[in-house]
């Protein structure tokens, strides 16, 4: 009797820690995404830099971006200090609003937008879909 008791405890306990690593490894997963985001809107920014700056739509996407690049950082920071699931959807929602204005600028761009920035283009917007997908799932 007391050996199944215990059996049962631990049973419990396993079946509560369950949740917590699936998200344990939800958590990394969005954070490799928010630190591939970052990179990749850093190369994006200063590949916009070298061809873009000084006209009037390369300065409006340079302004973006680095808009952008700070809703990725507080979303980072957000992950990072554990806050809760309902602030990082926030800061995720802050994110992909800021997004939807870097993807105006780059429409607005086209089909004028330089060769050397549609890699980077294809980068950015694959992580951010990468992000943006891990999100739904959680």
């Amino acid at each position: 009797m007391r050996l199944r008791h215990y059996a049962l405890c631990a049973a419990g306990l396993l079946v509560l820690a369950f949740p917590l690593t699936v998200r344990a490894q939800d958590l990394g997963g969005l954070r490799a995404a928010g630190v591939e985001m970052s990179a990749t809107a850093l190369e994006l920014q200063a590949a916009a830099q070298r061809t873009l700056a000084g006209t009037p739509a390369g300065d409006i996407l340079l302004r973006d971006l680095q808009n952008f690049r700070t809703h990725v950082d507080e979303f980072r920071a957000a992950l990072d200090l554990g806050r809760s699931p309902e602030d990082v959807g926030r800061r995720f929602a802050r994110l992909a609003s800021t997004y939807s204005l870097v993807q105006r600028d780059l429409k607005n761009l086209r089909p004028g937008l330089p060769g050397n920035l549609v890699h980077q283009v294809r980068r950015f917007e694959g992580a951010f879909g990468n992000l943006a997908d891990l999100m739904e799932a959680d």
